[in-house]
């Protein structure tokens, strides 16, 4: 306890000074603000977003342009209906017109490069201000402790590209992570000698705490199940970046006796996580306002829509009705932990994460993951659809693995996507993560078309 005090009271506090940040500061405000009512929470969104329009218009070139061709000016923004008028901001305008989407007054702040973590595709650049990176951070952290964590309680992060995990071997960034009790460790080739050699790692460490990306979890729990171990755990898991699946949280809590805490978030922002109620996830309204469309960009409530994202915080690089690539459902309820932050019922995944079916329907990742968990002899799988008639299924089985197993496969699947999907099962030796170190269940080329 001493140590959480002294890292939060002094070494953010001078990490911040040394950066010229106000991560910590920001943390104690979003403490605060937490606990606002939902309306007066979205007054404040509103009044961000309208400076953040004027700001765009005057100095943007891109939403310059943007809002000339739909011969509008913020001033006839007059309400979210108004807002929505405008266009969402792709990936591919970022990557077609980075140069006009930086504000030509940018030397006003200090800006950080960017970018995604090409889990499905190739990176997206961007530029971040340090107010809109303090946000994130202090965001982050809030939802952490939503989970028990404090500043300065030992922590295990598994995370990470190739590209984090380049720079975090540098000596700053080690050094960083040892004041701040973090021991990082790389989501990235989890093998069983690797996973040996981390569970060594938590020992020597121990950390209250494990946090990392969803899928990376959920592989350390399950080697930690089949080579028996039985003498790690923590006060809480917390996991973010990727979807996590109930069978997912249901094994990870089992291996390690703790609660599960999600948070949804990417690498452009911070943007929801759940509370110690577990009753959805609370929307991070101080820095990010949240859209949730259907194909045609009407909003929808109580039915998976596409992710719409306004980063309220971002002058320099503007973030406006992002499409940042995810399905979510949104809800109008409020939590019953009592903080007025709006909620998303469920993060339902990415738009390349589903199944189409012949006949129109859309399958989730979660619905494979259950008749897949079924089989004990399958110790991972990916559904792979590059056709609306035809889906591959990657399975790594165990020798034990049979023809009952396959039959059960078939009918299950085959019931699922109805009888005009051809179902083709491959058996591998381990799926491809890919550079992000994100485990995908479904890979879809074609469900961007109808969703």
């Amino acid at each position: 306890m001493i140590y959480e005090w002294i890292v939060e009271n002094l070494g953010y506090p001078l990490q911040d000074l040394a950066y010229r940040r106000r991560m910590i500061r920001t943390l104690r405000e979003l403490r605060e603000t937490q606990w606002l009512p939902k309306q007066e929470l979205v007054e404040r969104q509103w009044h961000l977003l309208q400076a953040l329009l004027d700001w765009a218009y005057d100095h943007v070139p891109f939403y310059t342009e943007r809002f000339a061709k739909l011969g509008l000016t913020p001033e006839d923004i007059h309400d979210w209906d108004d807002f929505a008028k405008l266009p969402p901001l792709t990936k591919d305008d970022i990557r077609e017109h980075f140069d006009d989407l930086v504000a030509d007054n940018a030397g006003e702040f200090r800006m950080f490069p960017g970018r995604t973590g090409g889990s499905t595709g190739k990176p997206t650049h961007f530029l971040r201000t340090s107010v809109s990176g303090d946000y994130v951070s202090a965001a982050t952290f809030r939802n952490a402790e939503w989970a028990g964590w404090r500043p300065g309680m030992r922590y295990v992060n598994i995370s990470g590209s190739h590209y984090d995990y380049s720079r975090a071997k540098q000596f700053r960034a080690r050094l960083q992570a040892f004041l701040l009790c973090r021991k990082d460790l790389t989501a990235i080739g989890m093998s069983e000698e690797k996973v040996k050699a981390y569970f060594a790692a938590i020992h020597r460490f121990r950390p209250k705490v494990l946090w990392g990306y969803a899928s990376a979890v959920y592989v350390l729990a399950r080697f930690a199940q089949q080579l028996s171990v039985t003498d790690v755990s923590f006060e809480a898991v917390i996991v973010s970046s990727d979807t996590l699946f109930e069978d997912q949280r249901e094994c990870i809590e089992q291996t390690f006796g703790c609660e599960v805490f999600d948070l949804y978030s990417s690498r452009e922002f911070h943007i929801a996580g759940e509370c110690e109620k577990h009753e959805g996830y609370h929307v991070a309204a101080e820095s990010v306002y949240i859209e949730v469309v259907d194909r045609d960009n009407l909003p929808v409530v109580g039915t998976p829509g596409r992710v719409l994202v306004t980063d309220l915080r971002n002058k320099g690089f503007p973030f406006i009705r992002y499409e940042i690539g995810d399905v979510a459902t949104r809800s109008e309820r409020l939590c019953s932990c009592g903080r007025g932050l709006p909620l998303l019922d469920s993060v339902n995944g990415r738009i390349e994460d589903f199944i189409i079916t012949p006949a129109g329907g859309i399958v989730s990742p979660p619905a494979f993951t259950v008749p897949l968990s079924d089989v004990i002899n399958v110790s991972d799988y990916q559904i792979v659809q590059h056709d609306l008639r035809l889906v591959e299924v990657k399975l790594v089985c165990a020798p034990e693995f049979n023809e009952a197993d396959l039959a059960h496969l078939k009918m299950a699947l085959g019931d699922m996507l109805g009888e005009d999907m051809a179902i083709d099962f491959k058996f591998v030796d381990s799926i491809d993560r890919g550079v992000s170190g994100k485990r995908r269940v479904v890979v879809s080329s074609i469900s961007p078309r109808f969703l």
